[in-house]
């Protein structure tokens, strides 16, 4: 499995990133720090001219064929960048760490919530927020809180079990 954590500059999604491929044991590749990017999407390339999406497709394929978990980070993609990074990969997910509040009508969060079972903030409401099955979670929620979503809405979500 690929999560790919997208948000805005200072949004956290490294920190988030870092923390949930510790987490998991997986590896953590920062596309901002590889592509020598300022955290603008569109014309995000690398030394050698690639595009984020290149390098994104690239590591996904790699990871794929290797069989190796990953945990990448990126600016935020378009909904295209994201179909075609998708296509044909089933084991490609989605996180959209964004820096608003709990509170924050953008976000998909139902503010009157209550606490769950599940650890999650209370204000949260962790379903995908659009067709695309992009997980929207707030940096407001904390690391830790952000990292319980995702292992618990995202990685407990595989279409597979590979217990052997």
């Amino acid at each position: 499995m690929v999560i790919i954590l997208m948000g805005e500059v200072d949004s956290g999604r490294n920190s988030v990133g870092a923390r949930l491929a510790d987490s998991l044991g997986w590896e953590f590749l920062d596309f901002d720090k590889d592509c020598g990017d300022e955290g603008t999407s569109g014309s995000m390339h690398d030394a050698k001219g690639s595009s984020t999406v290149e390098l994104l497709r690239t590591a996904l394929d790699t990871s794929i064929y290797e069989w190796r978990d990953a945990v990448l980070s990126c600016p935020i993609l378009t909904e295209r960048d994201q179909k075609h990074l998708r296509e044909n990969r089933s084991l490609v997910k989605f996180v959209h760490v964004k820096a608003g509040d709990a509170t924050d009508s953008t976000l998909g969060l139902n503010p009157s919530a209550e606490a769950g079972t599940s650890g999650t903030a209370k204000g949260m409401d962790l379903t995908p927020t659009s067709d695309t099955g992009v997980l929207v979670l707030a940096l407001a929620m904390g690391t830790e809180q952000i990292v319980n979503a995702v292992l618990t809405k995202v990685v407990l979500q595989r279409p597979y079990n590979n217990a052997a």
